[in-house]
Formats: C-alpha cells, structure tokens, sequence
C-alpha cells in the first residue's frame, strides 16, 4: 500500500504486477475498479528460480564481467556516458510529450560495472516540475524492505522460515485472530490463507492499530502454504514480528539494520510503526529507489541463501516478497522477454516499479504521479532496451 485512502478489489492480470492498498477503489495488486474483495490466484508454472550466476558482458562496459543475481559488483560511483544518459532521458521526454503517461515520470538505471544514471520529465500530480531529486511514493515495492530485515533476521537465527508467526508476536497479537497456522514463509510469499479485513484502507485511515486490524480479520480462506492470495496484512503481521522480535519500531530496526548502507537515505518512512511494513506512505527518489534494487537484489543485503529463497518462485510468480517479471508467468502474461525480478506499487493515481535485470547488471526505477501499472511497465521496458543497445 502507500498513503492516503486505500481499498482493495479483485486481482487481475497485468495488475497483479504491483501491489498496494489504493485510494481509488482499486485493488492493492493494482486491478480495476470494484467491490471490496479479493481474488485467489493459483499457478501452475514449473518450478524455477532465477539462475545464480551467469557471465555475460555487462553493456557499456570494455570488458566482460560477471552480472547475475547476488554476485553484483559495488554499485559504481561513476555517471552512465552522455550518449547513454541522454537516450535515456529520451524515453522520459517522449512518453510525456506523446501522452503515453500523464503528467510526468521520474526514473533512476544502474548498470552493474558501467555508472548509474537518473531523470525526470513533466509535473507531479500538483502540477509542480519533477527532477531526478523529487521523492515520490514507492507504495508496495517497501514489502521488499520489510521481507529483507525478515531475512536477516533469519540468516541471524533469531527467525526460521518455518516458524509458525504465533512463535513471534507479542501475546495481545495472537489472542487477537486465527493464525490459521500460517508460518512465515506464507506471509513472505502471500500464502497464508489470511485475509484482510472488510474496510481495510478505510479502518487504516481511520487510525485503527495493528491489533486492532487483526481484531477485525475474517475467517481464513484455505489452509496456508500454496494458493497465492496478496493480502496486505501478511506485511503488516511481517512488520510486528520484526517490532516484537527487535524491540524496536519498524523504522528504527530498518534504519540501522538494512537500510543502514550508502545510497540509501533518500527512502523515506512518515509512519515508524509496523502499519508501514506493507509500504503506506514511503517515499523516494529514482535514483535511490534503484539503489536500493541494486543492493538486494546485487547480494549486499542478506545472505546467498536468503536471497535465493526470495527469488525462488516455486510454482507461481511471487516468492517471498519478490515478483516474476519474466515473460512466460501466466499471471500475467508476457512482460519482458529476459529473467526479471522486483516489485511494483499503486497508489492511484500514482504508479512506481523496480525491476532488475540480473543477466544484464541492471536495476530499473520508475516513478510517476498519475500513470498505471502498465505505463510504468512499458517505461522500465524502453529504458532497459536503450542500455542494452
């Protein structure tokens, strides 16, 4: 989710890239206007994950390194070329001025080995101009951070993944609703069986605590560990573990844990409590939207084993916290025609995806203030083509 008024609705298709309760009637996964409800989607995909190494020649560079996933080098202090950076610029201008987004977009790329690079075109939703500088929301895409420290805290052993969630919430949070005996990796991977509650962005609004919302959840839906159901409330349970178990609120076990790294201290969090987990009203800029991509996804945020549990989809196209963008998902049909792996947000009319490309070295962000799911999807795709040419 991200700030203001939420609500959620039925997942469908290419929305399902996203994920975020919303202020406009739309679904937290970012589908179409509708009744409060939620949609099961079960998949069939063989099992996979993405490859954990891979050589190939990093572009823009002279010489070939190694780019998989986990295994980036430091993120370059360098700029990407002048060629390069306009070309990528272009992108921004053109969707802008051919109306393909509304009002503006701001974007940050880094190539692992090459230089990063970041731009803005157009206005906010307030008609005010965009830069590279300008912090916007990343709605959903913060599951990312909070299934990171969830990580850490495994690969500390504080955590297990088969950790029933009742082991490691504090005693008013268990007596307050039906765990279904969810463990969790199914809060990881959105398989819990738990629901959000009826109103959800409404008693969110309306200042309800996190006990407050588990008070209100439903019955489950089904037995936990296979359906992909995405429910906002498995992030915020995500969120009082980590409170529970570090002593802390959410944004100070963030902060000096894995946040605590160079490049990242444009993320923003207005709420420091576990209601933030799922990622109301975080904020940031492009540039360290991708730094922070960069980071996880590169291997310089949680252990090799971690990671490859994150990005390890099983037989659907969410691993713990992690989204499938490669073409051959059938939850949402083609996107990109390489492994790509990340995450997405709504918060309409606001649209933002970070998406990296491990075979190429490259983290995409993509930040605009009134555009949809797919706009932002088409972008990402057009700034990757021009690096890669």
């Amino acid at each position: 989710m991200a700030w203001g008024s939420r609500s959620t609705v039925t997942v469908v298709a290419l929305a399902l890239l996203g994920g975020c309760a919303t202020s406009s009637g739309l679904d937290p996964t970012g589908g179409q206007p509708g009744p409060t409800a939620t949609t099961f989607i079960t998949t069939t995909t063989t099992i996979r994950s993405i490859p954990s190494s891979t050589s190939t020649t990093v572009v823009g560079s002279d010489a070939v390194r190694v780019a998989a996933l986990g295994e980036f080098p430091e993120a370059p202090e360098d700029a990407l070329p002048e060629a390069v950076a306009n070309s990528l610029q272009s992108v921004l201008d053109e969707a802008v001025s051919n109306r393909t987004i509304g009002g503006g977009v701001a974007a940050g790329v880094i190539l692992a080995g090459s230089g990063s690079w970041a731009g803005a075109s157009g206005v906010d939703v307030d008609g005010e101009r965009l830069t590279p500088g300008s912090q916007l929301i990343i709605a959903s895409i913060g599951k990312t951070v909070t299934a990171a420290q969830v990580m850490r805290l495994v690969d500390e052993g504080i955590l297990d993944l088969l950790d029933p969630i009742t082991d490691h919430l504090p005693p008013d949070a268990v007596t307050a609703f039906d765990a279904n005996g969810a463990t969790i990796q199914d809060l990881l991977g959105m398989r819990s069986g738990l629901l959000d509650p009826p109103g959800y962005v409404g008693l969110v609004d309306s200042g309800l605590t996190p006990i407050e919302l588990l008070e209100r959840l439903p019955a489950p839906s089904h037995t936990p560990g296979s359906t992909i159901s995405y429910v906002n409330m498995n992030y915020i349970l995500l969120g009082m573990i980590i409170e529970h178990e570090t002593g802390e609120p959410l944004w100070n076990a963030l902060e000096s844990d894995v946040l605590n790294a160079p490049g990242l201290a444009g993320i923003t969090y207005p709420v420091t409590d576990a209601l933030a987990a799922d990622g109301w009203m975080i904020a940031s800029d492009a540039l360290t939207l991708a730094r922070w991509g960069y980071e996880l996804y590169g291997g310089f945020v949680v252990s090799e084993d971690s990671l490859r549990a994150m990005t390890d989809f099983g037989d659907g196209w969410y691993g713990l916290g992690t989204i499938d963008f490669q073409a051959d998902t059938p939850a949402f049909g083609v996107v990109y025609d390489m492994p790509a792996i990340g995450h997405g947000g709504l918060e309409p009319p606001s649209g933002t995806a970070l998406v990296v490309f491990p075979e190429l070295g490259l983290v995409v962000g993509v930040q605009a203030p009134n555009a949809s799911l797919d706009q932002v999807y088409t972008i990402v795709g057009a700034l990757r083509d021009m690096v890669d040419t």
